[in-house]
């Protein structure tokens, strides 16, 4: 899984492939897609109440929706993520978490938001460090 965020190249979410996003300061298609798959595995941990496919499409949409809300630029960061970076993480993790919560998860809320920020900030930290 490989995400890339718009207007730097160098920095991608995964380790696989680096896609470009199309659109200046947001997350493409191609980016979201991924993210809502790591949401959806998450997710699916966690048990939810709705078909999984009813899931994905609903995580699809409101991590478009925030994707497209996410073009702030930002400052250097100490971890080496600018906190633009960390921000659109923060805000993509957020609504995955929203979403899933809405479709009655069976396991521990913390535990899914936790989920949801670790899978999406270590496939950015290891992207970084390649």
């Amino acid at each position: 899984m490989s995400t890339t965020f718009a207007g730097n190249s160098t920095l991608a979410i995964g380790r696989s492939r680096r896609l470009v996003a199309a659109t200046p300061r947001a997350l493409s298609d191609q980016c979201v897609a991924q993210l809502t798959e790591t949401a959806l595995e998450v997710a699916l941990r966690q048990g939810v109440n709705r078909p999984s496919v009813d899931l994905e499409i609903a995580l699809w949409h409101s991590l478009k929706s925030a994707a497209e809300g996410a073009r702030q630029p930002g400052t250097g960061g100490i971890d080496g993520l600018k906190p633009d970076r960390k921000s659109h993480l923060a805000t993509m993790a957020e609504a995955a978490y929203r979403t899933a919560l809405v479709s009655g998860i069976k396991g521990s809320f913390i535990d899914l938001e936790i989920g949801l920020w670790n899978a999406f900030r270590k496939e950015c930290l290891a992207a970084v460090r390649e």
